[in-house]
């Protein structure tokens, strides 16, 4: 494509800048070093989560990965669980299933509302 048209017309007509073009080229070409980094954290991640049935979530997998001694941020792992698809399982959150009402609550202050005048 680059042989058929120039770079100055086919960034125009996308409406991108051609040094825009030619930094994203070059990131393509050689990823920078966070970018590797995150390559490899997504293969440790795949694994880790494939072993836990799927189960893991990103605070899980931040606690395995610390106990094999990398050191990541909860954000970042479920940053790139979500670029790859990979699920963010966490439990909802434990709500009580009946509230005891059978009872009355005392009144421990005994401080009488009506008689204060408010």
């Amino acid at each position: 494509m680059r042989s058929d048209h120039s770079i100055a017309m086919l960034c125009g007509n996308l409406e991108v800048s051609p040094s825009g073009f030619y930094d994203w080229d070059r990131r393509r070409q050689r990823p920078g070093a966070r970018s590797l980094a995150d390559q490899a954290l997504v293969e440790q991640i795949t694994v880790i989560h494939a072993e836990s049935r799927q189960t893991y979530g990103s605070p899980r997998i931040v606690d395995e990965l610390h106990d094999l001694g990398h050191r990541h941020g909860r954000n970042r792992i479920a940053r790139l669980m979500k670029s790859q698809g990979i699920p963010d399982f966490r439990p909802p959150p434990k709500i009580p299933k009946y509230i005891d009402t059978s009872g009355t609550l005392d009144d421990v202050v005994e401080y009488d509302l009506i008689d204060s005048g408010i």
